[in-house]
């Protein structure tokens, strides 16, 4: 460098960005040979994109001009100096070598201007889609979710679930234990029935006759989403359980509640993990002559059942049974 320039410190030679370069001084660069791409992309990760880069080592040290270029390359494609000297001197054709290496740096330079409009692009991309998921949650979906968290009903962390695997978070729908939490609880269950196309006809009507909730979770929730169906929406409809132990005195049997034969029954419950419940619940509806027509739960944990089927509990259900899950 020239008298009038200032030095390099010794960690700039090794590649690595000064410490105290932030904002760089605008005649301040750094020198990473051309041989070693990785370094050369995170020296100009480290040092932003105005801090110039001298990378020798192009052509006879082995260095690959392009991979070079792209990896030091700002997304401008500017901020590279290449020396190529020696390659030129020492070819036999002299301009044709030349015109060679400065295709191969306006290639890296497309290349760098590409990537920063493919990284620009996908941060848009991400960003809509965050936009999206967050206007596509429903007023009482959001007031259930938050509501839940102040319960802590729903819970993050790392917790062994009953099928042995490991869930970021945890969905406990028995913590909803005071008057209060469970009318917010039958609300939102509600108000997701009511705003279902598959549950509710071109009139506004329930497409089901009775709600049914299988023991033992589900006896609550059918009893308080029966409640806020008919507060609510004014939909009264029936309400009706079974036992896990049939009754050998009085009306005896397993169903306790409204008739369900030749009924359109909805089946309500908390989670579905693997989608035993639902579909015994759903053999159990069959075999005293009613009609599932539908599941609605509190949350979808979205958990596939096994690596052989790519689908969750909740969409193998909706699948296999051919009913709707809200």
């Amino acid at each position: 460098s020239s008298p009038s320039s200032p030095s390099l410190p010794s960690s700039a030679l090794g590649g690595t960005a000064p410490a105290a370069a932030s904002p760089p001084p605008p005649r301040l660069g750094l020198v990473v040979g051309a041989t070693d791409p990785a370094s050369l992309a995170r020296a100009r990760k480290a040092a932003g994109p105005r801090v110039w880069i001298l990378a020798p080592g192009v052509g006879a040290q082995g260095g690959d001009l392009i991979e070079a270029c792209t990896a030091g390359m700002n997304d401008a494609g500017t901020g590279m100096l290449v020396p190529v000297s020696r390659g030129i001197s020492r070819a036999q054709d002299i301009e044709g070598e030349a015109k060679k290496i400065k295709e191969g740096i306006n290639e890296a330079r497309r290349a760098a201007m590409e990537r920063a409009k493919k990284a620009a692009a996908e941060e848009e991309e991400e960003s809509c889609a965050a936009a999206t998921t967050t206007d596509s949650i429903a007023p009482y979906q959001k007031t259930f979710l938050e509501f839940a968290l102040s319960q802590g009903v729903l819970k993050f962390g790392s917790f062994v679930l009953k099928s042995g695997r490991t869930s970021p978070y945890f969905f406990n729908a028995g913590l909803f234990s005071t008057g209060g939490a469970l009318h917010e609880l039958g609300g939102a269950y509600a108000s997701a029935i009511a705003s279902s196309k598959e549950l509710m006809d071109a009139d506004g009507k329930p497409t089901f006759d009775v709600v049914f909730g299988p023991a033992y979770k589900g006896i609550s929730l059918g009893a308080i989403v029966c409640a806020s169906l008919y507060a609510e929406h004014n939909h009264d409809v029936g309400f009706a359980y079974n036992r896990k132990e049939a009754k050998d005195h009085g009306e005896g049997g397993v169903l306790v509640g409204a008739s369900m034969e030749g009924k359109r029954v909805l089946v309500v419950d908390n989670v579905i993990t693997a989608g035993t419940a639902v579909q015994e619940s759903h053999a159990l509806l069959a075999s005293v002559g009613a009609e599932p027509v539908g599941v609605a739960i509190a949350l979808d944990r979205a958990e596939k059942r096994s690596l052989e089927d790519p689908a969750s509990a909740v969409q193998a259900v909706a699948r296999d049974l051919k009913l709707p899950v809200v």
